[in-house]
């Protein structure tokens, strides 16, 4: 889909671990470093339930869009003929088309004008005309986002940005320089996708595994056959504990602009240790399975 002169790397998907899916000692140990049994400031942004995307521009200075597997896309109409030469179904075009609509957006409305040439910005993008109009919001995929807070055509929450041929990320105020280059308008909104998290009390439901035996930490962590019973006894009641942490960060009310994109969410994802996890709520996961 893309002409071989541009050098731009493809994104790479990333399958983000859900919090619940942490590693039994990485979680123990989070415990143990909370003071307090407090989580506080750590970083979080929304799980938002839209279009992953990528746009930016090579290193010439040529614009692209790039949906979550298709890499950089440069020429004008090539989703539709993507899908349509791999005999694509009506919808699957239908979609194709809007997202040829979106390159032609990025390269003709003036929106990247400030960004610098060798640039890249990672996002969720929420186009309207990909939503299920439901009146008082635009339902993207499962969830259901209110028109109060999408109220142009295109909406983008921007997580990074990075260099576009090398794929190096950039820092958090290096990523931020570059969005604020975005030429927003009537068509083409940003929303950030950052959100803050206050003082959340986490003490009692972790005292379960900060007070795990030397006899169950050794079963846990082996491999021995004789081991077998207690540590399946052990992983459920670390299970238990890492669920009712995800659950009590959701419904703490202590993170800032959670609902800032209407009542329904699909989570929030939280730095741990620089590793980024994934809190999704029980109604979202639903969705998932019913969709399955």
């Amino acid at each position: 889909m893309n002409k071989e002169q541009h050098t731009t790397i493809q994104t790479k998907r990333q399958n983000m671990v859900h919090f619940q899916a942490m590693k039994d000692q990485q979680f123990i140990d989070f415990c143990k470093s909370l003071p307090g049994g407090v989580m506080c400031g750590f970083k979080t942004v929304m799980k938002v339930d839209g279009l992953a995307a990528r746009f930016g521009k090579d290193r010439d200075g040529n614009i692209f869009f790039e949906s979550a597997r298709s890499g950089p896309v440069f020429e004008p109409g090539s989703f539709y003929a993507y899908t349509k030469a791999r005999g694509g179904t009506e919808e699957g075009l239908e979609r194709s088309k809007r997202y040829d609509e979106l390159l032609d957006f990025f390269q003709n409305s003036g929106a990247l004008d400030g960004l610098p040439n060798n640039t890249k910005i990672v996002c969720e993008v929420l186009y309207t005309p990909l939503a299920q109009d439901e009146g008082d919001g635009y339902r993207f995929v499962s969830v259901k986002y209110s028109k109060r807070a999408i109220q142009a055509p295109l909406t983008v929450l921007p997580y990074y940005a990075s260099d576009a041929t090398t794929g190096e990320r950039f820092d958090d105020a290096k990523s931020e320089a570059m969005f604020a280059t975005l030429k927003t308008s009537h068509r083409f909104a940003i929303i950030s996708p950052m959100l803050s998290m206050g003082e959340i009390d986490v003490s009692d439901v972790i005292h379960p595994a900060i007070v795990l035996s030397d006899e169950e930490l050794e079963a846990m962590n082996s491999l021995k056959h004789i081991h077998k019973p207690l540590k399946a006894i052990v992983k459920e009641k670390i299970s238990a504990v890492k669920e009712a942490v995800a659950a009590t960060v959701l419904g703490s009310g202590k993170i800032a602009g959670m609902y800032r994109l209407g009542d329904e969410i699909e989570g929030i994802v939280v730095w741990v240790n620089n590793q980024e996890f994934k809190i999704t709520t029980p109604a979202f996961k639903y969705s998932k399975v019913k969709l399955v």
